[in-house]
């Protein structure tokens, strides 16, 4: 329990981290955003120059052209300054057109490897955000998972209980039955067994007195009546014993019946309870399984976070090295992500190709088409 609730701490310090990231990475992006609207406006505004020095030179070239030649022949010495003047123009009109289209294609250049590197940047924002979606979701499936366990447990132990309550408390009212009878069972046999003593007693004084007096007729009608009611009373107790018997034999059929019942009711709820704990142990390693997956992503974010490039104040030429070098935004993405899962980073695949990653540790370097293989190797390099 204590091991669960550190790591629920620890997956909770993580999710504020990638949130405070994501959030700078947003600000960045913003800011970076803002940077290129400046620049594609400079930019315009050199297109517009440009445009304008175009427009200057045709229409000079239109009036040059339109110039009668005899004027040209008559006035050539009185025009030879004007005309040097107007080719130092143009010279200089040229130099600065060069200059201008120079500066306009570093700009160029400059916009590509900021755009570039903003789209890395969305890349990362996107697989931070899905990557903390999924780890608060499997932590909350986590959570689920073990209370519907623990209640599923405790739910079958509460059940096996209470069967067992009751199997208990009718094996007792059948054992009290059973030996209620037992005792009723016991008197009914005292009671019979008197009788026939008192009628074997009864017949003997009976044929005694017969052999004593003579056997009168009304004598012996009055012991033959007593002897009918005799055997009557030793008929009904022996039916009655008879009934007693039959009764305590199906008291013990049916105990023995409810006790084989309940044996077999307990059995199967052993391998209930024991399927249960085979389940409850398969998902206590899965949840282990998934806690290591966690602190290994933790370890692999940790590292991916440290390596997270600043992105206030980079100049032309840091973004270009950023562009020539994108080891820190490729090893930032795991192994099972593709270029389909992100609409953003489809479109610069191309340019992610064309580079080469590079391991921080022993300098082996890998295609970035080949990120895969940089990865293992980077598992295998930073333990």
């Amino acid at each position: 329990m204590t091991a669960y609730k550190s790591n629920a701490s620890l997956k909770k310090k993580l999710s504020f981290e990638l949130v405070r990231i994501i959030s700078s990475l947003k600000k960045e992006n913003i800011q970076l955003k803002k940077t290129l609207a400046e620049v594609s406006h400079h930019h315009a505004e050199h297109n517009k120059l440009v445009e304008k020095l175009l427009t200057l030179e045709t229409l000079q070239l239109e009036s040059r052209q339109q110039l009668p030649a005899k004027d040209e022949k008559t006035t050539s010495t009185s025009e030879d300054s004007p005309s040097f003047s107007n080719d130092e123009a143009v010279s200089h009109l040229q130099h600065m057109l060069n200059d201008a289209l120079e500066k306009n294609k570093q700009w160029l250049e400059y916009d590509q490897q900021r755009e570039a590197y903003v789209r890395a940047i969305l890349d990362k924002m996107l697989w931070l955000e899905k990557h903390l979606n999924e780890t608060n979701q499997a932590h909350s499936m986590q959570h689920n998972e073990e209370h519907s366990y623990a209640e599923a447990k405790r739910q079958v132990k509460e059940i096996y209980e209470s069967l067992v309550k009751e199997a208990d408390l009718w094996l007792d009212m059948l054992k009290k039955q059973v030996e209620v009878t037992h005792q009723e069972l016991i008197i009914a046999e005292k009671r019979f067994r008197a009788r026939e003593e008192e009628l074997e007693a009864l017949t003997h004084h009976l044929k005694s007195e017969i052999i004593s007096k003579g056997s009168p007729k009304e004598e012996c009608h009055n012991s033959e009546e007593e002897e009918q009611q005799l055997r009557e009373e030793t008929q009904e107790l022996q039916a009655r014993l008879k009934e007693e018997k039959r009764r305590s034999t199906n008291f013990e059929l049916q105990a023995s019946l409810y006790q084989r019942y309940m044996l077999n009711h307990h059995h199967a709820d052993q391998e209930k309870i024991s399927e249960l704990e085979r389940q409850i142990k398969i998902s206590s390693q899965d949840l282990e399984d998934a806690k290591r997956d966690s602190s290994y992503l933790k370890k692999q974010m940790i590292r991916i976070l440290k390596k997270l490039p600043r992105a206030e104040g980079l100049s032309p030429d840091q973004a270009k090295r950023d562009q020539q070098d994108p080891d820190s935004c490729e090893e930032a993405m795991p192994p099972s992500s593709s270029p389909g899962d992100n609409p953003v980073s489809s479109s610069h695949t191309s340019v992610l190709n064309e580079s080469v990653l590079e391991c921080p540790t022993c300098q082996n370097e890998y295609p970035a088409s080949e990120y895969r293989e940089l990865l293992k190797h980077l598992e295998i390099c930073l333990e």
